[in-house]
């Protein structure tokens, strides 16, 4: 059995469902008046399909290696995106959060984001969500977009893992309070289909060269964190139309 594999059983092994991550609000290093929220609760369900898996594994053996001492930096250092596009990255050796994470670029190459734009919204976003749980701190919850801030129904309504990516907060909300409708690969390929981040320039430009790594270019950073440039495309619109009080349906 493989690594992969085995941290994928491990994690089958060890969430069950109800299980229950700790709350608890922080005060930053600057003592802002605001209280921050460094790791909320999620009352995650046991995975079953492969993008809970996998964001569960990686959650779980890299808080392990960090737990025995391992350095966190080196869990949620800021990817290259080479594995997106089958290219080369660096020369150092896989870690296992590597690995999961280029697992999880396979899994948007068939859920439907065919489009350079919206498969890196799709893996930022998860590498961001996952560095938080991983090392639930301040400096990785700043780094967060303002739209991923958990809704109540998060931390309340057991649910699968992959609900707590999409966007749109009530968006989020919806599919866990509906879970009977909502949790299927139909309705999971119709969102990867159907999201769009509206990336007006050359699709290249969302990119950068640096050191022979793809990454992320500002640009495209700057992009995502406007909630307002995403929107769902009317095949989604017509078929879940009780979508439209809680995302952008695309104007035709």
């Amino acid at each position: 059995m493989d690594t992969i594999s085995r941290s994928l059983q491990s994690a089958l092994t060890v969430y069950r469902p109800s299980t229950l991550w700790i709350y608890r609000r922080i005060r930053p290093a600057n003592h802002f008046k605001r209280h921050v929220l460094a790791i909320t609760t999620f009352d995650i369900c046991a995975p079953v399909t492969v993008t809970d898996q996998l964001m569960i594994s990686v959650i779980q053996s890299q808080r392990h290696l960090a737990f025995h001492g391992g350095a966190i930096e080196d869990c949620v250092e800021y990817p290259s995106v080479n594995i997106l596009f089958n290219q080369p990255g660096s020369t150092k050796p896989p870690s296992s959060f590597t690995e999961i994470m280029a697992r999880y670029s396979a899994i948007l190459s068939y859920r439907g984001f065919p489009l350079i734009p919206e498969k890196l919204a799709s893996f930022m976003c998860m590498y961001r969500f996952v560095q938080w749980q991983i090392s639930p701190t301040y400096e990785t919850y700043k780094r967060l977009h303002d739209w991923q801030a958990p809704r109540p129904g998060q931390i309340i309504v057991p649910h699968p893992a992959w609900m707590d990516l999409p966007p749109w907060g009530k968006f989020r909300e919806k599919v866990i309070e509906n879970q009977d409708r909502y949790d299927n690969v139909e309705f999971q390929t119709d969102y990867a289909a159907n999201f769009s981040v509206n990336f007006q320039g050359d699709p290249m430009q969302a990119l950068i060269f640096e050191n022979g790594q793809i990454k992320v270019s500002p640009l495209m950073d700057r992009h995502l964190s406007d909630i307002s440039n995403m929107s769902m495309k009317k095949p989604f619109a017509d078929k879940y139309p009780e979508f439209k009080d809680v995302c952008r349906f695309e104007e035709i």
